[in-house]
């Protein structure tokens, strides 16, 4: 993650015995995951979108579900790739609506700035991907 890293430089500027920051986040428990709506988004992404976004060497993780609203983060290709938001929008977040009515929102929490390897690069140009 690009934060992560700047975190590091900053600190190990001035403490130089620091060489790493570790982003810890994803350790902490998150209840909502563990709820029938969690596993049931969880099923979803196992089953339906990650076999689909894997061909583009992408993976989505579910980070937590809160009353009404999916957390979600793009990794992989997924990471920064042009075609991000169209995948969110008509595709994943029709999936998890779809299969669990109680969900209003899915929100995408990931560092698009820090992806190592875009499937579609944004500004890149080249051809249209449809």
């Amino acid at each position: 993650m690009a934060l992560v890293g700047g975190m590091t430089n900053v600190i190990g500027h001035h403490v130089p015995q620091v060489t790493a920051v570790k982003d810890f986040r994803d350790a902490i428990p998150k209840k909502g995951l563990e709820t029938p709506e969690g596993r049931a988004i969880q099923a979803v992404l196992d089953e339906r979108i990650n076999p689909s976004v894997a061909g583009h060497g992408g993976h989505i993780s579910l980070i937590d579900v809160t009353e009404d609203t999916a957390f979600i983060r793009l990794e992989g290709g997924c990471q920064g790739c042009g075609m991000a938001d169209v995948t969110l929008k008509q595709g994943i977040e029709v999936e998890i609506k779809g299969a669990v009515p109680s969900i209003a929102a899915v929100l995408d929490v990931t560092d698009h700035a820090g992806g190592d390897n875009p499937y579609y690069s944004p500004g890149k140009g080249g051809p249209a991907p449809y």
